[in-house]
């Protein structure tokens, strides 16, 4: 192994060491140890009440690990009977979606009254005990009514005895308890984590001889923040070692690095999504695509930004070209030239604008210039009308411009439109399809059994008549239908007629019909597919040229865990007088015979016969992945390529068989943990604040907190109508994670000691600011008799 290659593999041991004592570390931490007897001092109280009361980051396996610690089989019984047994605990019916404050009820042979722990306590007057209890406690004032179930029957949990009534304002407080706060800390780490490193050795044997070596490494990581957005990082090295007279590799080595920053609350309603490193130019749905003309992208290292709100955005980005190499591992290779530009889009109603610029210098295969683009669109709802107008222009005065049209109306969809793009026309450092100006329209009818599409176009390149270049001028159009008869069988056919006169060239005329059929049958063999195609060309002054296919596909039912699929391929050519056959046959596996193995493999078999002769070409690949143990996994590919050409011309030698040899290994190590962040408050938005304010008895009733007004003990805060959190013994309550903007605060009255009441004719609103906090004040006024 060359010394970049130990390098590399030094490198990724490194990153796996450094990973490994970091989790180690943090199992053995006191507060996962503290962590793990409060999960323990739950399971013992929900065993005695019957259910088990959800908590922010719980999810199935956790909590049936907590029944089952090690017993992965019954962890997996416990799993499917919580779900059976609690449907309405989980949103929209995904097992992995658990509602806050949920009660699972528990299976009768796990309830036990016998364990010494009681039900829950209420949400007011119970003093805090231990962890695992004042989570449990915490958690029961956090539930959200509509989704509490019934304990069983014939579990009756105690409940403590009513605390006689004592007037706040004339008896004083008395002993005050300790309170419970109903958002209690997270059981599991927040934020998702995720980390991928992988390394690979490709061996390469091409078909001019020699052997090549391409090692590298690739790593990704992934960490979700509250108020930052989530963040990936990519990066790899590679180093190559080419076959002699290989020049499809230019560069030995490369490395390539790439930050992503992902939905970054930048405001209450903007975020931003930008990248650093290898990107390509971030693509604008307006400008870069439309039904016939593309712009271009282009790869590069440097830049990139987004940033948006719901009817606007803004695109910046710049940085050196250049393109990705290797095969195993893919690395930047950069080229001569730099790249930028700026774009903005506004969507208002059913119209959205948008503009971009874009800047390129220094490529040595495409001019200097700058260009500019300019689109409207108009849509309806439904997109039963959708319009779209764009312009482009660069620096050197060439122009560009096209209108697509999109009606739908009942069964029926039609789509139309022009263009025209003069010669010479840049757009970045892509291939443009320029010097080209045409019409087209398509439509579709469709209903439940079948299908009828049609279309025309017309064309023409070489717009400015050029003599140095051909120019041609065609029309063309086409049919389809497609039958359904029943479950088993369909059908379709198909025909395209082009006609087109081509002018600098010494044929002027030229023709081509092709037309197709197919049939698809289900059946007790599997699924069958047979397809017929023809095809005629027609120039003046030369004889005719045509081309037959029959194929036939068919996929096979399963033997055992094996799926088999077959294709055989027969067509007939003649081009220029000279007739050739074709014929190929195909077999393709893909299996699971092993839990912990999967593997698919194909053999393709070619043939080409010829007056010069026959050609054979063999290809065999074959990929098995073995999950080896947790986390790690092992990846093996192998690919050979045989060709056996025949002599390019009558009389000549053959040329001696080639062969194209590839094996691949590779060795990944993956992991994730964490739990997603949860922000509270029924409206949507990236990012959070903090929501902190003092429930307080209003001697004076002037709605201003004095310093002799106490605050209100154990008291139900609720955030927009269905988040409680339970004030302290200062009658302080807080949201730490509360999405930004406004918010409404209510108190049930049935929370409050009485001769207190709560106006629940103007409640208080707040505005919670990004990655800031926001204090209200919440007075309570005393029932006058």
């Amino acid at each position: 192994m060359p010394r970049q290659g130990a390098l590399i593999v030094w490198f990724f041991l490194a990153v796996l060491t450094a990973v490994s004592p970091v989790a180690a570390a943090r199992d053995a931490s006191p507060a996962r140890q503290s962590l793990a007897q409060a999960r323990a001092h739950k399971a013992l109280e929900a065993r005695a009440r019957g259910y088990w009361i959800v908590e922010r980051g719980e999810h199935f396996r956790l909590i049936a690990r907590q029944f089952y610690p090690g017993d992965r089989a019954r962890e997996r019984q416990l799993s499917e009977a919580l779900f059976a047994r609690n449907p309405r605990a989980f949103a929209g019916g995904d097992r992995d979606r658990l509602r806050v404050g949920a009660r699972l009820i528990l299976p009768p042979e796990l309830v036990r009254r016998d364990e010494g722990a009681t039900s829950a306590p209420a949400a007011q007057g119970v003093p805090k005990t231990q962890p695992g209890a004042a989570n449990a406690a915490g958690s029961a004032a956090n539930a959200t009514p509509e989704f509490d179930a019934n304990p069983p029957a014939h579990v009756k949990p105690k409940s403590p005895e009513a605390a006689p009534y004592v007037d706040q304002l004339i008896g004083g407080a008395g002993a005050e308890p300790e309170s419970i706060e109903s958002i209690g800390e997270e059981q599991s780490v927040p934020g998702r984590r995720f980390i991928s490193a992988e390394y690979r050795a490709e061996a390469i044997d091409p078909p001019g001889g020699g052997r090549g070596l391409e090692q590298g490494v690739q790593i990704h990581l992934r960490r979700e923040t509250l108020n930052y957005g989530d963040l990936y990082l990519d990066a790899g090295v590679r180093d190559t070692r080419p076959a002699p007279g290989d020049a499809s590799v230019e560069r030995r080595n490369g490395a390539s690095f790439t930050l992503y920053q992902v939905h970054f609350p930048i405001g209450e309603a903007w975020l931003a999504d930008s990248v650093l490193g290898v990107a390509r130019t971030p693509p604008n749905s307006l400008i870069n695509s439309s039904y016939r003309i593309f712009l271009p992208t282009s790869q590069f290292s440097g830049a990139t930004t987004v940033v948006s709100d719901n009817s606007q955005s803004f695109i910046a980005y710049a940085g050196r070209l250049g393109r990705l190499e290797g095969s195993a591992i893919q690395t930047f290779d950069p080229t001569p030239g730099t790249v930028g530009g700026i774009g903005y889009t506004r969507r208002f109603g059913a119209w959205s604008v948008a503009g971009e610029t874009i800047s390129l210098r220094g490529d040595p295969q495409v001019r200097d210039h700058d260009a500019a683009s300019v689109a409207a669109e108009y849509g309806t709802i439904g997109a039963l009308v959708h319009h779209k107008a764009q312009v482009v222009a660069d620096s050197d005065s060439n122009l560009g411009a096209w209108f697509d049209g999109d009606v739908t109306s009942g069964r029926v969809r039609q789509r139309f439109g022009a263009f025209q793009l003069d010669p010479n026309l840049a757009w970045g450092d892509g291939q443009l399809a320029n010097d080209q100006r045409g019409a087209y329209w398509r439509g579709d009818y469709r209903l439940l059994k079948y299908t009828l599409s049609g279309g025309a176009d017309l064309g023409q390149t070489n717009i400015r008549d050029d003599p140095s270049r051909a120019a041609t001028r065609s029309g063309s159009a086409y049919g389809t239908f497609s039958l359904r008869i029943d479950r088993n069988l369909s059908v379709g056919a198909g025909i395209t007629y082009q006609q087109a006169r081509i002018r600098f060239t010494d044929s002027p005329r030229a023709s081509t019909v092709s037309g197709n059929a197919y049939a698809s049958w289900n059946n007790p063999w599997g699924l069958s597919r047979f397809d017929l195609s023809a095809f005629r060309a027609t120039a003046s002054g030369q004889s005719d040229d045509d081309i037959d296919t029959l194929s036939w596909s068919q996929d096979w039912p399963p033997l055992g865990p094996v799926h088999l699929t077959s294709t055989l391929t027969r067509s007939q050519e003649l081009a220029q007088g000279v007739r050739t056959r074709r014929s190929s046959l195909g077999l393709s596996a893909h299996g699971a015979p092993l839990s912990d193995v999967s593997w698919d493999a194909s053999v393709v078999y070619g043939r080409v016969e010829s007056p010069q002769g026959a050609e054979n070409d063999f290809n065999v690949s074959a990929t098995a992945t073995w999950q080896v143990a947790r986390n790690w996994s092992a990846l093996a590919q192998i690919s050979i390529n045989t060709f056996d050409p025949v002599p390019p011309l009558p009389g000549s030698e053959a040329l001696p068989v080639q062969r194209d040899k590839r094996f691949l290994l590779g060795v990944r190590y993956e992991a994730a943990s964490g739990t997603p962040y949860q922000s509270l408050g029924l409206q949507g938005g990236t990012g959070s604040g903090r929501l902190t304010g003092i429930v307080f008895f209003d001697d004076n009733g002037d709605g201003l907190r004095q310093p002799t007004e106490r605050g209100a003990p154990n008291v139900t805060v609720y955030l927009d109508g269905r988040f409680p959190v339970t004030t302290d013994p200062q009658g302080r309550f807080n949201f730490p994670a509360v999405t930004p903007g406004s918010h409404a605060l209510r108190i049930p009255s049935e929370s409050l000691p009485l001769p207190w009441t709560f106006s629940e004719d103007h409640p208080p609103v707040t505005n919670v600011p990004l990655r800031g906090e926001a204090s209200v004040e919440i007075p309570l006024t005393r029932i006058r008799p």
